[in-house]
């Protein structure tokens, strides 16, 4: 499946419209028409990016990858491996967040410890590319998913915090103000970050 297959169901799923979604996305009508119908096959890292967070999917859902993951080193980790590591991580945290939300508790728990591990990424990616070999280190496609997957992961936690402000009937009005103050932070977080990318 292309990406413009992709993207086209990813959207649909969301419920929006092409014109709705290039909106949310602050991207364009006619680059979201051309990326869907195959006239541009390879978009801009960052266009991907932006419409990725749009239908709150995994930049690994509208990325296609040809090749097949390489086999792990077990010295050190790649900046492919590194990436695909970052996008799996991601992914579980959804399915981590989905699964707590049916059982109806245990959500604001699992968002501290999200939005813990997304402040804790970037350094820890950091001290991986440092292993790296430099001609290694000119992979932009993987830089971006690296750079991209800590506010994956954020958006992630700001679910489960959500999901704690539905499971609140037994928590105090101090724990919601922590939650509401949490989810502000988050939110300031992510749009800074969008609007650097913008930029």
């Amino acid at each position: 499946m292309d990406i413009g297959q992709r993207l086209r169901e990813a959207r649909k799923a969301e419920g929006l419209t092409q014109e709705g979604l290039a909106r949310r996305a602050s991207v364009s009508l006619n680059g979201v028409r051309q990326i869907e119908t195959g006239e541009r096959t390879d978009p801009h890292v960052s266009t991907v990016t932006k419409l990725a967070f749009a239908l709150n999917v995994p930049l690994s859902d509208l990325v296609v990858v040809d090749a097949p993951p390489p086999e792990p080193d077990p010295e050190r980790m790649s900046v492919e491996e590194l990436a695909r590591f970052s996008n799996r991580m991601v992914e579980a945290a959804q399915v981590a967040v989905e699964k707590t939300g049916a059982k109806g508790k245990g959500s604001l728990e699992l968002a501290e410890k999200l939005n813990n591990l997304s402040d804790a990424l970037p350094d820890f990616f950091k001290l991986s590319l440092a292993l790296t070999p430099a001609e290694e280190k000119s992979a932009p496609k993987w830089l971006e998913v690296l750079e991209v997957s800590p506010f994956e992961l954020k958006a992630v936690a700001d679910k489960a915090y959500q999901q704690a402000v539905e499971e609140s009937i037994d928590k105090d009005d101090a724990t919601l103000m922590n939650i509401h103050e949490r989810r502000e932070k988050l939110g300031a977080e992510m749009y800074q970050f969008s609007k650097q990318r913008a930029g």
